[in-house]
């Protein structure tokens, strides 16, 4: 994976090559992507101090688009209902039962995915949780659309999930901003990618005219 550090906008890059079986977009969905992270409490019964690990709350999707894959919570925005941290709330509440005020979630990077023979493609803002107290309401729960389980960081299941997740992960748990394009083609599989860029703050879209935009 190539990182790139900018502290402006980079030139556009909307025409970008595209690779054999994609088409050019012509139109796109906004879609929400939440991880909650937490830190494991230590067993106070235990006799050897350990470390609290950093956890993430995964879910096993059990339908649908990404079936048997794990991932964060999220969804398709109702963009003419919700604003786009609206969906993220509302989705994680409809995946895994947590409540989660709308000050707490973090947005930290935005994600252009390109399937094959489709002119729509997937706008995905991503957000974080931090395991400040009292942040998130509730108990996890499953769901008909997923299972959730809290994993350490150090054990995230890339092998079951989506293939690009594992090249911008490192990137999210470092802390920093970012955006990235990545085209998928049958079964799952990266194609191509562009750089994972890293911002000091995140395009508000992708404009099909021009590009990353920011204002």
């Amino acid at each position: 994976m190539t990182v790139t550090t900018a502290t402006a906008p980079p030139v556009d890059d909307k025409n970008v090559s595209v690779p054999e079986g994609h088409l050019p977009l012509r139109k796109k969905k906004i879609l929400t992507l939440v991880f909650i992270f937490r830190h494991e409490k230590p067993n106070e019964d235990s006799q050897i101090a350990v470390p609290a690990r950093q956890q993430v709350l995964l879910g096993l999707k059990k339908r649908g688009f990404g079936h048997g894959l794990w991932n964060g919570f999220g969804g398709k925005v109702n963009v003419a209902e919700e604003s786009i941290v609206e969906g993220a709330q509302r989705e994680v509440h409809e995946e895994c039962g947590i409540n989660i005020p709308i000050s707490q979630f973090e947005r930290i990077g935005i994600l252009l995915f390109h399937f094959p023979g489709d002119d729509t493609g997937l706008e995905c803002h991503v957000f974080c949780v931090d395991d400040k107290e009292d942040v998130y309401f509730g108990k996890e729960t499953e769901s008909e659309e997923m299972r959730p389980e809290w994993v350490n960081v150090e054990d995230v299941p890339f092998g079951n999930m989506w293939k690009g997740d594992s090249m911008w992960w490192p990137v999210m748990l470092e802390g920093k901003l970012f955006a990235g394009r990545f085209w998928f083609g049958d079964g799952g599989a990266v194609v191509q990618q562009k750089e994972v860029d890293v911002f000091e703050r995140v395009p508000i879209e992708w404009d099909l005219n021009k590009g990353w935009r920011w204002d």
